[in-house]
């Protein structure tokens, strides 16, 4: 994967469905060298989604959470989306359908405040999944 920067990688993996962790183990390592916390975490909660790892996937979802609970103002709106996103992620991997509906609901309108309606559509793609999942059809 080529050098992109840090806002190009956390803008990529949040407006694309990836299918394979394979596909952002050289970005984590990359973020993480360029020092930018909340977008190295972000990216890592969702690579360990994908891999199925997911305690370590609630563990760093458990920090980022306190560091915008701490200065909520100083993220976008965005940024509060993609969190609600991936605790939306986390929590279907766990087939958690309270959990999956609470933060698919808080990232759709998030998404939807931010102006990004592929990303508010992708929210409740996931959330639909679990359901179908769970035989929760209605």
């Amino acid at each position: 994967v080529s050098t992109r920067s840090s806002d190009t990688i956390y803008n990529t993996v949040f407006s694309s469905d990836f299918n394979s962790p394979d596909s952002l183990i050289s970005w984590v390592r990359q973020l993480n060298q360029n020092g930018n916390e909340i977008k190295f975490r972000s990216v890592q909660v969702y690579y360990f989604v994908l891999s199925n790892q997911l305690d370590s996937a609630k563990n760093l979802l458990n920090q980022i959470s306190t560091k915008f609970d701490q200065k909520p103002t100083s993220f976008k709106k965005i940024d509060h989306a993609r969190l609600y996103y991936a605790w939306a992620k986390y929590a279907r991997g766990m087939y958690d359908e309270k959990m999956c509906e609470q933060y698919s609901l808080k990232a759709y309108n998030a998404f939807i405040e931010a102006g990004d309606k592929l990303m508010a559509g992708a929210t409740l793609q996931n959330l639909g999944g679990l359901m179908v999942q769970l035989g929760n059809l209605p």
